[in-house]
């Protein structure tokens, strides 16, 4: 199923999720991380790359278990 929120409102999510620190409610660690979505033109931070499509990094972020696969990289 294709993402059904619009490229602009998930980069406001993503961006209000690290930029606005509201991951730490979710207990996912940022510090040394550097997230690049694949579908879209965003990322945020340095670090361990950790890369995926938008949507599943915002679940991510949020503390979501995803299906092996859906993100690339190295998460703690």
């Amino acid at each position: 199923m294709s993402r059904r929120a619009t490229d602009e409102t998930i980069r406001a999510v993503l961006d209000n999720l690290t930029e606005g620190g509201a991951y730490a409610h979710f207990g996912f660690d940022l510090a040394g991380v550097g997230l690049r979505a694949t579908d879209i033109d965003w990322s945020h931070g340095s670090g361990t790359p950790i890369s995926g499509a938008a949507e599943d990094l915002a679940l991510l972020v949020c503390g979501r278990r995803l299906p092996p696969g859906r993100i690339k990289g190295h998460i703690r």
